[in-house]
């Protein structure tokens, strides 16, 4: 068994407090009373409301207003009162939204010791991965968040995460899922620190974000979007298009499997230096992305372009930061570390159900999605903590999927504990951490798990 506490237990011990102040009555009743959510005496405080509403979400997904207040009359009933279905609805109001955005903030400071941080990419301070995932809503909330409309609801929202791979620091927005991915405040050039490096797919492609990381001294690793313009510095200082299919042929038609080019991408009146990386695909990868467009286009009543095809023979990159923090070889590898997000987005939709929305009524459906992001982000905290601390101590990869059903196992006793025997709450994470430790990836021969590729890559 892989012994988790290595460490000094000073760190581990700040985390669990800054874990129990979650739900430590005197500071939920605090955000409480600010959000006005309490404003007089009442049996259903804020500290009860949090704790069960999250717990309800995380125990039971997306619980009905039976489960919640059965969950709530568990506590009540010690005291000798009881509450209704009805009463716990007239609670679900707009400072209840407010009250849990403000217990969300919480969750999100929550910092990792700096020993606990993963121990891989060091030449970047961070490595800040960013993506949506989108949830439809009844129709009568379409005015609060458009959908797209067609075969989907006319109501969505869309939910933009980043996160550091590498400390958890997380960040999220709630929009309208008509809202695209590119749009400028996307960009989150204010939650990208000096000296880290923001992975973001095609969506998120958008020059002028480019140029604010730039100048941020933030780096940058992103695929080149088709049709955008890169140019090259002449003698006399003028700046000329790159003719990019030549270079693409050259690459296809030399044999080799990768190349890089010194380009300028311009925006904002701003010609930016950055690095092209191109590298050629393997046939059968090559030939599966030709059927992907083949049917694409066919759904569409086009044909397949030579130039699409020309296109899709090459992966081509671009970064703007330096070879001794980023070799052209490693642009590939690290930029399928991308795909670390999705799974987070797996994890929210299998274990937290955040795709699935219960009632009609506006208050209730955000109260439960903030439920679910407040029971996902404390997930996420706990795991990245084994994840790491494993990793750190006994270079082995530990499942993060697996690692949050294990702390499924500890809710309900958990939420006892919290009501009953809060001292005891320290002892009973610390059980449920050495008991996710134990949730190993086993080896294999025919593949490498991400940090064991990051850790040959950069290390």
């Amino acid at each position: 068994m892989t012994k988790l506490m290595c460490d000094s237990s000073a760190t581990l011990e700040e985390f669990l407090d800054r874990i129990e102040q979650l739900f430590e009555a005197d500071v939920v009743e605090a955000a409480a009373r600010d959000t006005q959510f309490v404003q007089r005496r009442s049996k259903l405080t804020g500290h009860i409301f949090l704790t069960s509403f999250v717990f309800g979400v995380m125990m039971y997904k997306t619980p009905t207003l039976e489960q919640l207040t059965g969950l709530i009359n568990q506590v009540l009933a010690t005291h000798g009162e009881h509450l209704t279905r009805n009463g716990l609805h007239e609670r679900l109001s707009n400072n209840a939204v407010e009250f849990f955005t403000q217990m969300l903030s919480h969750v999100i400071r929550i910092q990792l010791p700096s020993s606990q941080i993963l121990r891989a990419l060091k030449d970047f301070e961070a490595v800040i991965l960013v993506d949506s995932t989108s949830i439809s809503l009844p129709e009568n909330l379409a005015t609060l968040f458009a959908g797209s409309g067609g075969n989907a609801s006319s109501a969505g929202l869309k939910i933009q995460f980043g996160y550091d791979l590498k400390s958890c620091r997380m960040f999220y927005r709630v929009q309208a899922s008509t809202r695209p991915d590119n749009a400028s405040e996307n960009s989150v050039v204010a939650e990208v620190p000096p000296g880290a490096l923001r992975l973001t797919d095609l969506g998120y492609f958008l020059q002028e974000g480019f140029v604010r990381l730039h100048h941020k001294g933030a780096y940058f690793l992103s695929r080149l979007k088709r049709g955008v313009t890169v140019y090259r510095r002449s003698a006399d200082d003028t700046l000329d298009p790159v003719n990019l299919p030549a270079l693409i042929k050259d690459l296809t038609s030399s044999g080799a499997e990768w190349r890089e080019e010194e380009v300028v991408l311009v925006a904002d009146k701003v010609a930016l230096p950055i690095r092209l990386i191109m590298e050629s695909v393997p046939p059968e990868v090559l030939q599966q992305r030709i059927r992907r467009l083949n049917r694409d286009n066919k759904r569409k009543g086009r044909q397949t372009t030579p130039a699409a095809k020309l296109w899709a023979s090459v992966s081509l990159y671009i970064t703007n930061a330096p070879v001794r923090k980023l070799a052209g070889s490693a642009c590939r590898l690290l930029y399928t570390v991308r795909w670390q997000i999705e799974l987070v987005f797996k994890l929210w939709k299998s274990e937290f159900a955040l795709d699935q929305v219960r009632g009609q009524q506006k208050e209730r459906v955000l109260c439960t999605l903030y439920a679910k992001l407040f029971g996902a982000f404390l997930t996420a905290k706990l795991t990245t903590w084994v994840r790491n601390t494993v990793w750190n101590t006994a270079r082995k990869e530990v499942s993060e999927y697996r690692a949050a059903k294990v702390l499924q196992t500890f809710l309900p006793r958990w939420y006892r504990t919290l009501f009953q025997s809060p001292f005891q709450g320290a002892a009973l994470l610390r059980e449920a951490l050495a008991e996710m430790a134990t949730c190993l990836k086993s080896s294999q021969t025919t593949r490498q798990y991400p940090l064991e590729m990051l850790e040959e890559l950069f290390e």
